[in-house]
């Protein structure tokens, strides 16, 4: 038979200490029976557990990113600790932890389970009332689906935002002005404002109130007097919408346009003449000095001498027009224009 030969050869490897890591244990000194080192936790990082006899605990160290470690994870054991050891013990693809236990025939097994977070951030409910919220997962060919308990939340009125406006923003007394108030946002899905009513006021007082048409009120006035208005518009709100104030506006209000009418000469002379003649026609100007413009419906003269009326509706703008009457005894009235 020949001789065969087998050779071992011995690698000699030297290990530097390169850093030293205090970690404390929840054990005595002298009674750590074992440690072991692994993912434990499935985030990338190396982590260590502890075995300790008297403690009956089993202590998981989880390892930082900068080579430090978490304070321990207690796992409690019923008897003590002898051995530790790692291992897929339940057939989950995850790292479990097994130890013997000293005074009793058994070993403890212990099987990390892991949590995933899903959240949703901003979430709000507009309108009234707490709503039951829960979460659900639809599960895959690993997981089984599964749903949360549920919790209740609250729901927030919607905030909304009013502003006015006048048509015109300047006006006399007297003269019609329209105020709008726009509501922003006036709806939000099957919440509406629609029907909802908006008070508008000139400083303290209220004018009147309009109802909100998608977003829109509008209110009629008669401002009063003259001077400057401060024009707001106020939202009271509904359960589902927040209430709101609008900016105050100016509305210019100036004195009422009224005509002032003149006549000038007010009073005509006229010479003796013969009898079936006419005399000289003479000029008699009607004037409108006022802001307003002017209507008349007759122009009547009145004397010693045969004469007819004039019966004309004339209208005299405020300008620098005017108008002038001829007339003479026994003679028909007339109007005329003239600068």
């Amino acid at each position: 038979m020949q001789d065969r030969q087998v050779f071992f050869h011995v690698i000699e490897r030297s290990f530097v200490l390169y850093k030293n890591r205090e970690v404390p244990f929840s054990a005595n000194a002298g009674d750590l029976n074992g440690v072991v080192a692994s993912d434990l936790n499935g985030d990338g990082l190396t982590d260590f557990a502890v075995a300790s006899g008297s403690a009956n605990t089993v202590s998981i160290h989880y390892g930082n990113a900068n080579g430090t470690f978490s304070s321990p994870v207690l796992l409690n054991v019923s008897a003590g600790t002898n051995a530790i050891a790692l291992g897929n013990f339940l057939g989950t693809n995850t790292v479990g932890i097994a130890v013997t236990n000293t005074s009793a025939p058994s070993v403890s097994v212990f099987e990390a389970t892991f949590a995933a977070t899903a959240t949703a951030t901003g979430v709000a409910i507009p309108g009234a009332g707490t709503h039951q919220i829960y979460a659900s997962y639809a599960g895959d060919s690993n997981y089984a689906a599964s749903q949360s308990t549920s919790i209740g939340l609250a729901a927030q009125r919607i905030s909304t935002s009013l502003s006015v406006a006048a048509n015109p923003a300047s006006t006399s007394s007297g003269q019609q002005t329209t105020l709008t108030a726009t509501l922003t946002p006036y709806t939000d899905g099957t919440l509406s404002t629609n029907g909802d009513s908006v008070t508008f006021y000139n400083g303290t007082t209220a004018l009147g109130t309009g109802s909100l048409t998608s977003g829109v009120a509008t209110l009629n006035v008669n401002p009063s007097p003259t001077g400057s208005d401060c024009i707001t518009a106020s939202y009271a709100g509904n359960s589902n919408f927040a209430a709101s104030t609008a900016s105050a506006i100016t509305v210019i209000v100036s004195a009422a346009a009224t005509p002032v009418a003149s006549v000038s000469p007010n009073s005509l002379t006229f010479a003796g003449v013969s009898v079936g003649s006419t005399s000289t026609a003479q000029t008699v100007t009607l004037s409108n000095s006022g802001t307003g413009a002017l209507s008349i419906s007759s122009i009547a003269a009145s004397g010693d001498f045969p004469r007819e009326q004039c019966l004309r509706t004339v209208s005299l703008p405020p300008s620098r027009w005017f108008r002038e009457l001829r007339t003479a005894p026994g003679s028909p009235g007339a109007l005329a224009r003239r600068r």
